[in-house]
């Protein structure tokens, strides 16, 4: 969409940015195994080695990779992460259900069963480098899911009327505190003076 139609946004801002789902498979797996090696986790080796590197072939191998991996993820994401609550109109054990089926749907649609779905086709470069809005990527520094060498590869990539890069320290997949307010910071520093709502026009950058 922002290739297509870059009359329709202001600028891009992702976080914890997707660039390629199967090689931040393989780059997750590797680091994974790493860390439970540099552990001397010989669980999580045994396990991870049964299962072997991706691609994978099979969706129900993908929980047995993502069990280790949210083990290490928590146990290298050293900045504190946002509080999240629940909204009491989605508190409802229907509604839990629901959500919950949903999500299942959505995995095996998105992945594919042989983990062919896709998600797994994802691939940000070969969509074109070449942007007319601004791009403003954060990432974490420990970010096992999409991984951060993966995310500043593509970034290096690309042109645009303004870049920016953030690594965030200490933050892995999920949003951290600190990540949030540098988003925030983007946002209204950055982002929103390109908004030009009273005149019905985007601003020249």
């Amino acid at each position: 969409m922002a290739h297509l139609r870059p009359d329709l946004f202001y600028a891009y801002v992702g976080v914890a940015q997707v660039v390629n789902w199967r090689k931040q498979d393989v780059a997750g797996y590797s680091r994974v195994l790493e860390l439970a090696r540099d552990a001397g986790d010989q669980h999580a080796i045994a396990a991870l080695t049964a299962i072997g590197p991706p691609p994978w072939d099979s969706i129900l191998v993908w929980p047995k990779y993502r069990k280790w991996e949210r083990v290490y993820q928590k146990k290298i994401a050293t900045a504190p992460t946002a509080n999240y609550t629940l909204s009491p109109a989605y508190a409802s054990k229907q509604e839990q259900a629901q959500y919950a089926a949903a999500d299942e749907f959505s995995f095996e649609h998105f992945w594919g069963l042989k983990m062919d779905g896709p998600a797994q086709d994802v691939d940000l470069s070969s969509m074109g480098t070449n942007f007319a809005i601004p791009i403003f990527i954060l990432q974490g520094q420990e970010d096992l899911s999409a991984a951060p060498a993966l995310a500043k590869a593509y970034f290096d990539s690309i042109t645009a009327p303004r870049k920016e890069f953030y690594l965030m320290p200490g933050t892995g997949h999920t949003p951290s505190m600190p990540e949030l307010d540098e988003l925030q910071k983007i946002l209204l520093q950055y982002v929103r003076p390109y908004v030009s709502v009273l005149i019905g026009q985007k601003p020249t950058y």
